[in-house]
């Protein structure tokens, strides 16, 4: 048999499963408790889009879909940024962007490193160690979900 039928899943042994089970369960979680900034955050951009003229909004977006290729396509540019959002977040002129920089940085870090595994149809490959990981990592998703509520002083 070839190779490609040999390879029918990626998800053939029983850490990727796990990994897998465990990767979907965070982002559902992840999806429902961000619902509602979404929808803070559409808000907001609509009202930023509303106050300004046709062709500011058009150069905005014909601007920002340049930035987002370029983005995706040198994802090492991207997670660079990544490293330094902390510095532009401070910024006073950037209050009022309606979506968190890091969480925007994160997540096209993640789709250009999606799309880059899809194009070259190469298999992930993750060493056997990065498995110890995921009690740590389990945990770290558990401790944002307990906040104590001490009762002020």
């Amino acid at each position: 048999m070839s190779k490609s039928i040999d390879k029918i899943s990626v998800l053939d042994s029983i850490p990727l499963r796990a990994l897998a089970f465990a990767t979907m369960l965070a982002a559902g979680f992840a999806i429902t408790l961000t619902v509602d900034e979404v929808h803070h955050s559409e808000v907001r951009g609509l009202q930023i889009l509303a106050s300004m003229s046709l062709v500011k909004v058009f150069g905005i977006v014909i601007v920002g879909t340049i930035l987002l290729v370029l983005l995706i396509k040198y994802a090492e540019v991207t997670l660079a940024f990544f490293f330094l959002v902390g510095m532009f977040k401070g910024d006073p002129r950037l209050s009022s962007t309606p979506v968190d920089l890091t969480i925007l940085v994160g997540a096209l870090v993640g789709l250009a490193v999606a799309l880059r595994l899809i194009a070259s149809r190469q298999a992930l490959s993750v060493p056997a160690e990065y498995f110890l990981y995921l009690p740590l990592i389990c945990l770290m998703v558990l401790s944002l979900f307990y906040t104590p509520d001490f009762p002020p002083d």
